[in-house]
């Protein structure tokens, strides 16, 4: 299982994500870094950055049957200063 990061912007919509890392703690410092570059680089509609948050994703396989669900396990959450 891998874990994400999700950049969301002052008004909760996505701005970013970034996949494949081992562990929450490695998520969060490029979700953090990705966060600090797009506040520094002003291309974000809204201005600020809201939220950083690291989310594990991971399949289930559904018993008796070949069908497949995803699950996405929000474990850790931070606020950005948006100043």
């Amino acid at each position: 299982m891998t874990w994400f990061y999700e950049i969301r912007d002052s008004n909760h919509v996505v701005s970013a994500t970034g996949k494949g890392f081992d562990t929450d703690k490695a998520a969060m410092a490029a979700g953090r870094k990705k966060a600090r570059e797009l506040k520094a680089s002003g291309s974000l509609p809204s201005g600020g950055i809201a939220t950083v948050k690291a989310v594990q994703d991971s399949e289930v396989l559904v018993p008796g049957s070949s069908e497949k669900i995803s699950l996405d396990k929000e474990l850790m959450a931070a606020k950005v200063d948006t100043k």
